[in-house]
């Protein structure tokens, strides 16, 4: 996407987010959150009213969270050295 160089780009798992390219592109991962009512410290709803793309991991733990149009990718281990990727666009 050309937000940042590939080096930069890493797993927000201990900030939760990571914002790249001055707001080019947010990745959120909600991995250890376990409840609805940590999400409102977030801010998530400004993110997606704004125009860049917010990539979540683990966003099934929170569907409520997500908006109706969307995205969806799904990556499954096929193997040692294999990847299944899945990608449905939701409206």
């Amino acid at each position: 996407m050309g937000a940042a160089p590939a080096d930069e780009v890493s797993s927000p798992t201990f900030t939760l987010i990571h914002e790249y390219g001055e707001g080019r592109a947010y990745h959120v991962d909600l991995y250890r959150l376990d409840e609805p009512a940590q999400l409102a410290t977030l801010g998530l709803e400004d993110l997606f009213d704004g125009d860049a793309p917010v990539l979540i991991e683990w966003g099934e733990r929170f569907p409520a969270l997500l908006p109706e149009r969307r995205t969806e990718i799904r990556i499954r281990s096929d193997g040692a050295d294999e990847r299944e990727i899945q990608i449905e666009h939701l409206s």
